[in-house]
């Protein structure tokens, strides 16, 4: 089963309610994931997500996803929140 991902659907907010999305969440994102590619499919979404559009992914690609920003040197608030949108995607 695949489920659509739209990065534009992950927006943090600081402790005042106030949106905290990084002007180039797209581009560093999507680079984070094109490095770090396994697949062709992988390579794709990474694409996608450079270019600002929505991604197909699976269930394994959620996985990949998650394991890739895990451990990437973003800032905490957006990671967490990329992460907690993957987990609602599965």
């Amino acid at each position: 089963m695949k489920a659509i991902f739209d990065i534009n659907k992950v927006n943090p907010v600081d402790l005042n309610g106030e949106p905290l999305v990084p002007a180039d969440r797209n581009q560093v994102i999507g680079n984070l994931l094109f490095k770090r590619a396994l697949t062709i499919e992988h390579d794709q979404i990474a694409r996608n997500i450079h270019a600002g559009k929505v991604a197909e992914v699976t269930s394994q690609d959620i996985d990949y996803m998650i394991s890739v920003l895990s451990e990437a040197p973003i800032y905490y608030y957006f990671k967490s929140a990329l992460i907690d949108y993957l987990n609602e995607l599965k």
